[in-house]
């Protein structure tokens, strides 16, 4: 698995979210007793009548931990067929163990919860398996040794000598990237702050498209009472993509002005619209004219949703802002959901409204062209139309 502390993190939700509704109880003890496939079709079929965050949370941690058994029983299969192959032995291969089919639906139930809910875990799955990527591909053993002892003197509670073998370990590998974040995370520890600002920076210029150095940035300079740099930090990771959990850490750092971050996210009555999409026509009368949007621009949108002819529909360049501009046009009596997206059109800012509020993995494309030109847009939209003062 490309990322083990992704790993942790489910499983400790898993393992301490306090079930609240009976279905929620139900279907994890289900699953414990091992009836994972029944346990995953009740909280389908609960779903559809009841919608909530923690049953969405709850179907993707499942669907997570049932896909990684099913890898590794698919890998440990291939490891057997090999190992008998040089014996010359023959085997078969069990074409039961589906560990593709189990992935492609944990994916498809994680971009059905960002519709839907603001699910914590969902966001994070689909941006550790999907986006994220590890840039260390070709370091040394010698590195690598040094590296894992660091992490063991960092378990340890040693951060002084989880430090040292971390730098080593970049000393010998100039480029090895998880050696430089996690040495400014030794320091962080340390609270050693100023040090480990350094050593996150150092990682972020290296990758400066993930989100990790980022989020590990903005912690420090927060702990450095460094805010104004800190809400930068973090508008600059929203840049990078629009996840949860910077929003969340952008929230706390406003609170520390006396100002409140509303990101006036709504539940989507429609999938998204692309070339290709899964797409079930909707009932509620707005969305489904949100759905139509594509007919009208057809082949002048290509298949990541960005428009690339001039037309006579729309000035945007991607087919969501028009999708959107297509849904608030098309009644004067909108309800009050779409209320604050209609201001915003009106404003001129409903492109940054539905690449941030109401991101979706599959804006992704469309999000990365709309950023790489408007990041100043952006950090004036935040901050004039999702931040307010407080009541003091």
């Amino acid at each position: 698995m490309k990322n083990t502390f992704l790993i942790l993190i489910v499983f400790a939700f898993f393992n301490t979210q306090a079930q609240e509704s009976k279905e929620a109880k139900k279907a994890t003890k289900l699953f414990s007793k091992g009836k994972v496939e029944k346990a995953i079709n009740l909280l389908e079929e609960t779903i559809e009548s009841k919608p909530t965050d923690e049953l969405w949370d709850l179907l993707v941690t499942m669907s997570y931990k049932k896909y990684l058994f099913t890898k590794q029983l698919f890998d440990q299969q291939i490891q057997n067929i090999l190992a008998k192959a040089l014996s010359g032995e023959q085997t078969t291969f069990d074409l039961s163990i589906d560990y593709a089919g189990d992935y492609n639906y944990l994916i498809e139930k994680c971009k059905d919860a960002q519709l839907y809910t603001q699910s914590n875990v969902a966001p994070i799955l689909i941006r550790s398996l999907e986006v994220d990527y590890s840039p260390d591909t070709a370091i040394s053993k010698e590195a690598k040794e040094l590296f894992s002892t660091g992490e063991q003197y960092f378990r340890a509670g040693r951060y002084s000598q989880a430090r040292e073998n971390y730098q080593k370990a970049f000393e010998l590998e100039p480029n090895y990237y998880a050696a430089k974040l996690y040495t400014g995370d030794a320091y962080y520890a340390m609270k050693s702050y100023d040090s480990a600002i350094v050593y996150f920076n150092m990682a972020k210029e290296q990758c400066s498209d993930l989100l990790e150095p980022r989020k590990y940035l903005v912690d420090a300079y927060g702990r450095n009472n460094q805010f104004d740099e800190s809400i930068k930090e973090c508008i600059d990771g929203i840049c990078v993509y629009p996840d949860p959990s910077m929003y969340a850490k952008l929230e706390d750092l406003y609170k520390i002005g006396d100002r409140t971050l509303n990101m006036h996210w709504i539940p989507r009555g429609s999938r998204i619209v692309y070339h290709g999409s899964n797409l079930e026509s909707t009932s509620h009368p707005q969305w489904s004219v949100y759905q139509s949007a594509l007919k009208d621009l057809g082949k002048m949108v290509d298949t990541t949703g960005i428009i690339n002819k001039e037309n006579r529909f729309t000035r945007s360049k991607y087919l969501e802002v028009y999708a959107w501009e297509k849904m608030l046009n098309s009644t004067d009596n909108l309800p009050s959901d779409l209320k604050f997206a209609k201001e915003m059109m009106d404003a001129g800012y409903l492109d940054c409204y539905v690449f941030l509020s109401q991101f979706h993995y599959d804006l992704y494309p469309q999000f990365k062209d709309f950023v790489s030109n408007n990041k100043p847009r952006i950090e004036k939209f935040i901050n004039e139309h999702l931040v307010t003062q407080s009541n003091l």
